[in-house]
């Protein structure tokens, strides 16, 4: 028989991660300065940390990809500072779009993480793909016998080749179907896609999500439909 849980805390022990400066507004975004997407924060404070021994790293997500690291864990008092008091790096460089934030730690490791910012560098591909027709046959479910099987036509994009789109099939939110070429998902007689996409009794919620080379993704309407 176990004892009940207790919780206690040892004094002197720094356990509060820093409280991230006035995120909002002009204290807190990005802008595309022609060579790169810069990301401008105010700093941040800490209960046992002076502000100039705070660190900082920024980080960087093309749309629908990993995340990566702009610059690592780096001390304020090395950081670049603009005329209006904020701290501020080039986060993103490649053309696309993307997501930015910035993290904060204190001198015991704690950390706190900035909001996430969204903006984008111009010259790539920052235009998601076309969806085809989505009624009736075109975009629809059917169960077989053995599974909930979804159909679709292939979507179309202003710079990525068709059989270069990448799909994915979610049944119910859970993955059928993770991101394949199209040139590898199979094709029925009438030229559409397919994929058993459900395969438990029950209804069920299908969607079709395409993504081109720049990670631009478009989702087809959700399919309810389901297995006896």
């Amino acid at each position: 028989t176990a004892y009940p849980t207790l919780t206690g805390t040892v004094p002197g022990l720094d356990v509060d991660p820093p409280v991230p400066g006035n995120p909002t507004g002009l204290n807190y975004t990005t802008f595309y300065d022609g060579n790169a997407l810069n990301i401008y924060w105010r700093a941040a404070t800490d209960d046992t940390t002076a502000q100039d021994e705070l660190a900082y790293r920024v980080l960087c997500q093309p749309i629908g990809l990993t995340a990566s690291v702009a610059m690592d864990w780096t001390l304020a008092t090395a950081l670049a500072v603009e005329a209006s008091g904020r701290f501020w790096f080039p986060a993103c460089t490649d053309p696309g779009s993307y997501q930015t934030w910035v993290q904060v730690r204190d001198a015991a490791e704690n950390v706190s993480t900035y909001p996430y910012l969204s903006g984008s560098v111009p010259g790539g591909d920052v235009t998601a793909p076309t969806l085809p027709s989505t009624v009736g046959n075109d975009y629809s479910v059917y169960y077989d016998g053995s599974a909930l099987n979804v159909y679709w036509r292939p979507a179309t994009d202003d710079t990525t080749a068709q059989a270069d789109l990448e799909y994915r099939v979610t049944c119910d939110g859970g993955v059928a179907l993770d991101w394949t070429a199209g040139v590898s998902v199979p094709v029925e007689a009438s030229s559409r896609y397919w994929w058993p996409a459900c395969n438990t009794s029950g209804s069920h919620d299908v969607v079709v999500t395409v993504r081109d080379e720049g990670g631009n993704e478009t989702a087809w309407p959700t399919l309810t439909g389901s297995v006896p």
